[in-house]
């Protein structure tokens, strides 16, 4: 009996005894070791306290670390810590996506809202108050990973750089410091080598930590690689979206220190005229390097250098001229008529077919636009509607009933050709509720508003307000209602959809306020926006993956509100 209780002690003092010299053990061992205090002894707090040691060391055999990155999160379920579990998880899903079977497994435990760039920020700040670098880098790729998943334009404005800048601002490390966070981001860059939305971003972040540390040619390298490995992005508006020609004008900023102004700009130049992903000259950061180096009689004389290279892109990128045509009336320059960009041309396009009074002939170009708008990824591309060729139509042409009524049976002939098309579908049924309420025909154009509201695709809008139209078509429909049933029953209806529809993003309260005032219906307005907004409240509790948009419309609500 004493023999065996001596072997037991002398177990459970090896690991214990172990768990304060963990470096000097193989990461392995260690996990072994946390098992076994997690399993075995039900010391959950020793495990915890193991796993989290594995998982800061940056070159930790990676199936090793993703399995302590799974324990730990059941730890924590174990301990009844639901957020500290969910926080776990998905840090294992974005920190170790090659790890497909633990993935899976964590992903069982994440709630749907467990994925959203608020969480990931929290996560990030509590990185660099401890001093790792790492783990902030890995939460703000979080970010990117939710971004690119919800077709987010800004994705790309997310760079790792402001994640090293915020440590040496908060921890003021010494110049050794510095250098251990270099060899980490160097094992960083290796561990994510080839994958497309890490290894310019982190190849950044090794140019900004190199420069910081006098290192100009190992900043220099780095950087290029970041140019180089910048994947080519058809941005909807490249000045807004693109990180690019910032990273460029960095590079330039390089040879300038190196090897002067000429050299800096001949560059840039170069790049604009021949480069696919530098589609936007940043004046500003060129007017201040010049202001800065007083050399600013050098500007003007840039600045027609950027014009011609803008043309000459033209010639050498010519699916890149409309882009450089609205650039270079941004600088200035009349480009008239040449090379009509292809939205210009499809809108010329439909104003020629609606002149013959063509309807379907204008729709289909406006389709074209639309198409060519998703394709480029511009984020205005769902504010085309179909309906507002038709109105344009009768109110500079007023043409006769017949006119109108046949061109129901037309359009309803083109949505047989479209049907199940998500693009063409919601536009043309809409269009059809726009007719058939012009003709008085309310209850059929009832049935297409609702259609059309069905078939509006469930879309993630960086700022619904400006680029959905969902909000306006539900706004119409309640408008019959109130034509038919009173303005009592309009209120219930958008009220209840706005509570329940997921892909009701925004309030617009402009239109109610018109159609009160049209009314004679003012004192009605302010009850509305109270409860619109503990109707936004209510939409928080059902969806709160969007709290983000929420949270910043009852922000905008509470000061209409309140000015009324």
């Amino acid at each position: 009996m004493k023999k065996g209780f001596l072997k037991a002690a002398i177990i459970l003092a090896v690991f214990t005894s172990a768990l304060f010299s963990a470096g000097a053990e193989s990461i392995s061992v260690q996990l072994e070791r946390g098992i076994y205090l997690e399993e075995t002894k039900g010391d959950l707090d020793g495990a915890i306290k193991i796993y989290e040691e594995i998982l800061k060391q940056v070159d930790a055999d990676r199936s090793a670390a993703a399995q302590a990155s799974f324990r730990l999160g059941l730890c924590y379920l174990k301990k009844g810590k639901k957020e500290e579990a969910t926080k776990v998880f998905q840090d294992l899903v974005t920190r170790f996506p090659d790890q497909k079977d633990l993935v899976q497994k964590a992903g069982k435990y994440l709630p749907p809202s467990a994925a959203t760039e608020e969480e990931w920020g929290k996560i990030r700040e509590q990185a660099i108050a401890g001093g790792d670098l790492i783990r902030a880098c890995d939460a703000e790729m979080g970010r990117v990973m939710i971004r690119k998943k919800e077709g987010n334009q800004y994705k790309d404005k997310i760079s790792l750089e402001s994640q090293y800048e915020d440590y040496v601002a908060r921890t003021n490390p010494s110049i050794e410091q510095k250098k251990v966070k270099l060899d980490e981001a160097l094992k960083y860059l290796q561990q994510h080598k080839g994958q497309e939305e890490y290894e310019w971003r982190i190849c950044h972040l090794l140019s900004v930590i190199c420069q910081d540390l006098g290192q100009k040619e190992e900043a220099e390298k780095f950087m290029d690689q970041c140019l180089a490995s910048y994947p080519i992005v058809e941005y909807g508006e490249p000045s807004k979206f693109s990180l690019f020609h910032h990273l460029v004008n960095k590079r330039a900023g390089m040879i300038w220190d190196a090897q002067g102004a000429e050299a800096a700009e001949n560059f840039f130049l170069e790049k604009l005229k021949t480069d696919k992903r530098c589609e936007y000259f940043f004046k500003p950061w060129w007017d201040q390097e010049y202001h800065q180096r007083n050399q600013r009689q050098r500007l003007q004389p840039f600045m027609e250098k950027v014009k011609e290279a803008y043309q000459e892109r033209m010639k050498n990128l010519p699916d890149k001229a409309g882009f450089c045509q609205r650039y270079l009336k941004e600088l200035g320059v009349d480009v008239g008529n040449k090379g009509m960009t292809k939205e210009e041309f499809l809108s010329q396009k439909s104003e020629q077919a609606m002149a013959q009074g063509d309807l379907v002939g204008a729709c289909e170009a406006e389709m074209q636009r639309v198409l060519y708008r998703k394709e480029v990824g511009n984020v205005w591309k769902d504010k085309i509607d179909l309906a507002s060729i038709y109105e344009h139509y009768v109110q500079s042409s007023n043409p006769p009933k017949e006119w109108k009524e046949a061109q129901i049976k037309d359009i309803e002939g083109f949505l047989q050709k479209h049907k199940g098309d998500a693009e063409y579908e919601w536009r043309i049924y809409h269009l059809l509720g726009v007719i058939k309420t012009d003709l008085g025909k309310k209850e059929e154009a009832m049935k297409d508003y609702s259609s059309a509201l069905t078939a509006y695709p469930d879309v993630y809008y960086e700022v619904p307000s400006k680029y959905s139209s969902y909000q306006h078509i539900q706004n119409q429909y309640a408008g019959i209602i109130l034509d038919t049933k009173g303005v009592g029953a309009a209120e219930q209806y958008i009220l209840e959809a706005f509570e329940k529809e997921k892909k009701f993003d925004f309030f617009y309260t402009g239109w109610w306020n018109e159609k009160y005032r049209k009314n004679s219906l003012e004192v009605r307005y302010l009850p509305l926006l109270k409860k619109v907004r503990d109707t936004y409240s209510k939409r928080l509790q059902r969806f709160p993956e969007k709290k983000s948009h929420i949270e910043q419309h009852i922000a905008w609500l509470d000061e209409e509100i309140q000015r009324r």
